[in-house]
């Protein structure tokens, strides 16, 4: 984000936002719809150990956005950092995150959970093969990488108290609202 204060000066700063969920998500839970949609309205799960994953309502990361640009005019010492970015969204099991979702566009988790150890080694194969056979045969659809695994079978939390404090980002979305607002858009959206 930049915002011209002076004539001549440019003052930045960076915003991080966590994985974004809500109106117009057009890769974290739309990517699990159309997994679950592959195979029969079943998302399988697949679980390590004990991973949690921290997601932020799109409409608070605007907001965070709005109050970056007026503190920037305001406050030319905000520049040259980084923010992270968070809201009150709860840290919890991935899949229980996106289960109202899943289940609001007729689909539902898997019964059981496959061992992350598994999964990553029979995935690492079927990539080799494919990075083999790429050049005489390109395979329809995607395929899930290994990196992507990892991700999510990772933890990944942050702390927005410099944000809070320097931008005086507080989300204006309760974890209520913003998961209402995000079930009429993922029971409606195309897959």
């Amino acid at each position: 984000m930049y915002v011209p204060l002076d004539k001549g000066s440019l003052y930045t700063l960076a915003l991080r936002p966590m994985v974004l969920y809500g109106e117009q998500d057009a890769y974290f839970v739309i990517s699990a719809l159309r997994a679950a949609k592959k195979r029969n309205g079943v998302l399988q799960r697949v679980h390590s150990v004990d991973e949690r994953l921290q997601v932020m309502y799109v409409g608070n990361a605007a907001w965070a956005h709005i109050r970056a640009k007026d503190t920037l005019r305001e406050d030319k010492t905000a520049a040259g950092e980084v923010y992270f970015l968070t809201d009150d969204t709860p840290i919890i099991d991935i899949y229980e995150i996106m289960r109202p979702w899943i289940e609001a566009h007729g689909f539902k988790l898997s019964d059981y959970v496959l061992p992350y150890v598994f999964v990553y080694v029979l995935l690492a194969i079927v990539c080799f093969f494919l990075r083999l056979v790429s050049p005489f045969y390109k395979p329809e659809g995607y395929v899930t990488s290994t990196e992507e695994l990892d991700y999510l079978c990772s933890t990944y939390f942050f702390n927005r108290a410099k944000a809070t404090l320097r931008l005086d980002y507080h989300p204006i979305y309760t974890p209520d609202e913003a998961s209402e607002r995000s079930l009429n858009y993922y029971a409606n959206v195309e897959i």
